[in-house]
């Protein structure tokens, strides 16, 4: 990465495990995901983003399902087919973790960002405190 800050919009590539939101498949304490920063804490200390899926996960509810917005993947280098944005979920992940384990991807458009924050804000799951703590709620 030509730039050490980490902004929002970025895509990093990162290891993600239980504590941070994430479900590994069995036999396997972690999982590789496409990270998208959406905020970060007022203290510095955890960026709020969202993670990049391969197909929608049937065995969710419903309201978790129609949260899954399809992602022009030939825009982006780092994508090698159909994705989806979990925008049902904020997931959390350490500064210091992201800066040290994270590999950077790239950085999505503002017009996908702009859309994936609004569905974010609009998830009736996400909790309006979550929002406000990394800074998503007036966007």
């Amino acid at each position: 990465m030509e730039d050490s800050i980490i902004a929002r919009g970025q895509v990093y590539a990162i290891d993600m495990h239980p504590e941070e939101g994430i479900t590994p498949h069995e036999g396997y304490s972690s999982r590789r995901k496409f990270f998208i920063v959406l905020g970060i804490d007022n203290k510095g200390m955890v960026y709020g983003g969202v993670v990049f899926n391969s197909k929608v996960n049937t065995h969710m509810p419903e309201l978790v399902q129609i949260y899954q917005m399809p992602i022009r993947y030939e825009q982006y280098p780092f994508l090698t087919h159909r994705s989806y944005v979990d925008c049902a979920s904020l997931k959390r992940i350490r500064s210091t973790a992201l800066a040290i384990k994270g590999e950077y991807l790239g950085v999505i458009t503002q017009e996908d960002l702009e859309l994936i924050i609004n569905t974010v804000a609009s998830c009736p799951l996400i909790p309006k405190a979550e929002l406000i703590q990394f800074g998503l709620s007036q966007l």
